[in-house]
């Protein structure tokens, strides 16, 4: 996202609304209940990752897959990351 102190005043209702009526426990619920995947695009930070999940999204979309990865395998919600297969 912008730096918001470089947003104008509009951009920044428009931000703000948005993240109020989509980050919703409830509408994640309502989609996810109808077999409906949530996605969210595009995290970037720890504190937005744990934000998503923490909502019930499915997954992130990210520029920085490995901080993703390091997140999900640091609190447990790796549930089914790509490791290399040892034999």
């Amino acid at each position: 996202m912008r730096d918001p102190d470089k947003m104008t005043r509009s951009q920044r209702v428009i931000t703000w609304l948005a993240d109020t009526l989509l980050m919703r426990r409830a509408l994640f619920n309502h989609l996810t209940a109808r077999g409906i995947q949530v996605y969210v695009w595009v995290l970037n930070d720890e504190k937005d990752f744990k934000r998503a999940f923490d909502l019930g999204a499915t997954g992130v979309m990210t520029d920085y897959p490995t901080k993703l990865r390091d997140f999900m395998e640091k609190n447990g919600t790796a549930k089914c990351l790509n490791k290399p297969k040892t034999e």
